[in-house]
C-alpha cells in the first residue's frame, strides 16, 4: 500500500510539473534607473527568452493572446530559440506572432547555446527573424532615439559557448543610456566598470526550471545562480539586470516553482 501510495504521488507530481508548461505568465517588472543621467522614462520593452521549440507548450496563438495588449516599445529576444533545425518553420509561426505588435523601435535579439546547435542553418535562422525586421546583434550596438535621448541597445553573444566579446560589444557605443541584451548572465561577472550599463536583460537559467532547492549545486551554471541569482530582477554590485525563466523547456518538457514567462518591462 506504501509502495502504491508513493507511485500515485510520484504520477501526480509529474502530471503537475508536465501542466506547469502550459501556464504562461505575462510578469510586469516596474525597473527604477533613476539613478542614471539619461531619460528613458516610460520605455516598454517586451522580452522572452528560451522557447526551445522542441520542448514549448505554449502555442503561437497563445503566446500572442498574452501580448497582445502590452503595446511595446521594442521587443527583445534573448536565445535558446531551437536546436533542431526542422523546427525552423514552427519558429518563423511565433516570429508572425510577434511582428502583429508592430514595436516602433522594432525588434533585437541574441542567440543562445542551442541555436548554434543547428551549425550550417544558422544563417538560416537569422534570415527569418530578419525578414521580420528583427534585427540579430552579435557583439555590437545599434542606437534608438527615446525621449529625444540616444539608448543604445547592446547585443553580446553567447557566453556559454565563448562567442561573446564584450570589448567588441561596446566598440561603438554613443553617449547614451545603455541596455544590453544577452543569452547567458553570467557574462556580467566579467564586466568591468568601464563598461556602464544601465540594465541587462538574459535567460539561460529557466529559474530553474526544475526549481528544487540546491538544484544548481548539483549541475552547476555558473557563478550566478550558485549565489542564489537566478531569475527575476537583480543587483550586481549596482548593475541592474533581469533573468527572464523562458517561455519554453530545456531537457524535459517539466516545470516546478517555475513557469514559462513572458516579461514586460517598464522602465
Amino acid at each position: 500500500m506504501i509502495l502504491l501510495s508513493i507511485l500515485i504521488l510520484g504520477f501526480l507530481g509529474m502530471c503537475y510539473t508536465y501542466w506547469n508548461t502550459f501556464r504562461p505568465i505575462l510578469r510586469e517588472v516596474q525597473v527604477d534607473l533613476s539613478r542614471g543621467k539619461y531619460d528613458i522614462d516610460g520605455l516598454r520593452v517586451l522580452h522572452l527568452s528560451d522557447m526551445h521549440m522542441e520542448r514549448i507548450s505554449v502555442t503561437p496563438e497563445k503566446m500572442f493572446e498574452h501580448i497582445a495588449t502590452t503595446k511595446p516599445d521594442m521587443i527583445v529576444l534573448t536565445g535558446d530559440y531551437l536546436d533542431q533545425a526542422e523546427n525552423l518553420p514552427k519558429w518563423k509561426l511565433y516570429m508572425e506572432q510577434l511582428a502583429n505588435l508592430k514595436p516602433r523601435y522594432g525588434m533585437f535579439a541574441v542567440l543562445g547555446n542551442h541555436d548554434y546547435r543547428i551549425q550550417d542553418k544558422v544563417q538560416e535562422l537569422i534570415e527569418i527573424m530578419e525578414s521580420f525586421d528583427c534585427k540579430v546583434l552579435f557583439n555590437e550596438s545599434v542606437q534608438i532615439q527615446h525621449n529625444q535621448q540616444t539608448i543604445n541597445i547592446i547585443g553580446i553573444d553567447d557566453y556559454h559557448t565563448r562567442r561573446s566579446n564584450i570589448q567588441q560589444s561596446f566598440k561603438n557605443v554613443k553617449e547614451g543610456a545603455t541596455i544590453v541584451i544577452t543569452h547567458d548572465p553570467n557574462i556580467i561577472l566579467h564586466m568591468d566598470k568601464e563598461y556602464r550599463i544601465d540594465y541587462l536583460m538574459a535567460g539561460h537559467l529557466h529559474g530553474g526550471q526544475f526549481n528544487i532547492p540546491y538544484a544548481f549545486m548539483i549541475y552547476p551554471m555558473g557563478a550566478l545562480p550558485r549565489n542564489k541569482m537566478y531569475k527575476g530582477l537583480l543587483d550586481y554590485k549596482g548593475t541592474r539586470l533581469y533573468i527572464s525563466e523562458g517561455l519554453g523547456q530545456s531537457a524535459l518538457n517539466v516545470r516546478f516553482n517555475s513557469r514559462p514567462e513572458i516579461t514586460l518591462h517598464k522602465l
